[in-house]
């Protein structure tokens, strides 16, 4: 993976290079704007939270390019699979609380048998579903590819049927899949409407009705439209029933409180915080996608590179951190947190670029960090 060339001074207020650990400002405006000129970026939108609070919003270029309109802070933009880590926390909480085992194999909680369900007919006369849990499909260890219609070896095919590609727990592999199978598994044994008790109990507290894990009438006033890489408008994805593999849509204002408030610790339990933020299994593989490779590489294990609950974990220079990164066609976002510094920055785009800008745009405002950018981004060709 090559990222762009273009350099960024990682300055402070002072104006010296950032290579302490300590949070900077972003670079000046004309260089965050000459590295999306270079790039072709569209839109971005860049959020920074120190020790725990919302340090600053800022937004660059526009949300719609051929309608000419500006992205702004409460412009509505998709978080895709952010969702991962809002619904991980979720369930965390619930785990807390004792209403879910996250050890517990699913087949203790479906009323029926996991083939038996819409959707998942495919699985017939395979019993190693059996073998799931919650902490598996959280982890990435369910061992079925992202999604069905991207087999292991061949290409985008939208009549796939669902097959593991590995058995559970054997190691990482992303799977949206996995995710999907969690939120059944949690409707089912809780008899709850999940998007309506998530938005409650999260949502709810941060003072802001820009962030929904579905789409709102409301977001059509100001909402941004995904770019193909040549620039050209795809629009906003629509999806109107929650998916906890990718629904979320929301501003940079309401996802930099979100993100604020989890590091704080008021929206989850310590309990809860530690056990999303806590190693489940090893990420060896060579890369993040395609999830079902074979290829390894040993020498992560130098950065503790692990999987936790929604969220990849890593140690850099600064200390324990976490990721998420969020993918698909027309957009692309990235989370990324120093736990013990409890800083965090988060970059939104609406073209399929974030790693030509995202890499060097984190390092100049958090300093060195160590996190493994070519893994996350490296052979990246499906929806994430």
């Amino acid at each position: 993976m090559i990222f762009s060339a273009v350099s960024l001074c990682a300055c402070t207020h002072g104006g010296t290079p950032n290579t302490t650990g300590e949070t900077a400002a972003l670079p000046a405006d004309a260089a965050i704007e000459h590295l999306l000129a270079a790039n072709g970026v569209r839109g971005l939108a860049v959020a920074l939270i120190e020790d725990g609070e919302v340090a600053s919003v800022d937004v660059y270029g526009m949300r719609d390019r051929e309608r000419d309109l500006p992205l702004t802070r409460q412009t509505v933009v998709s978080g895709l699979s952010w969702t991962k880590f809002v619904f991980s926390a979720y369930v965390a909480e619930l785990a807390a609380e004792g209403r879910i085992d996250l050890d517990r194999p699913i087949a203790e909680y479906l009323a029926r048998p996991l083939p038996e369900y819409d959707g998942y007919g495919d699985l017939a006369g395979d019993e190693r579903w059996r073998a799931l849990t919650l902490r598996y499909l959280l982890s990435h260890q369910s061992g079925f590819p992202n999604f069905r219609f991207f087999p292991p070896n061949s290409d985008y095919d939208p009549e796939a049927p669902l097959a593991f590609f590995q058995g559970p727990g054997m190691s990482y592999a992303y799977s949206g899949e996995g995710f999907q199978i969690a939120q059944l598994v949690i409707s089912e044994a809780l008899d709850i409407d999940i998007a309506a008790d998530l938005e409650h109990r999260f949502f709810a507290a941060l003072g802001t009705d820009d962030i929904g894990l579905t789409w709102r009438e409301s977001f059509t006033d100001d909402y941004d439209a995904g770019h193909n890489p040549d620039g050209s408008r795809i629009g906003h994805p629509v999806r109107e029933e929650f998916d906890a593999a990718g629904s979320i849509n929301g501003s940079p204002t309401a996802f930099a409180r979100f993100v604020s408030a989890f590091m704080r610790g008021e929206l989850v339990s310590d309990a809860a915080r530690t056990e999303l933020l806590a190693p489940q299994t090893p990420v060896r593989s060579a890369h993040q996608f395609p999830p079902w490779s074979a290829e390894r590489d040993e020498t992560l294990a130098a950065i503790d590179l692990s999987a936790g609950l929604g969220v990849v974990l890593w140690t850099g220079p600064q200390g324990r951190g976490f990721f998420k990164g969020g993918h698909d066609d027309g957009a692309d976002n990235m989370l990324v947190c120093l736990i013990e510094r409890n800083d965090c920055i988060l970059m939104m785009t609406n073209i399929a670029k974030g790693h030509l800008i995202f890499p060097q745009i984190a390092e100049a405002v958090l300093g060195p960090t160590g996190l493994p950018w070519t893994w996350e981004y490296s052979q990246l060709d499906e929806s994430d």
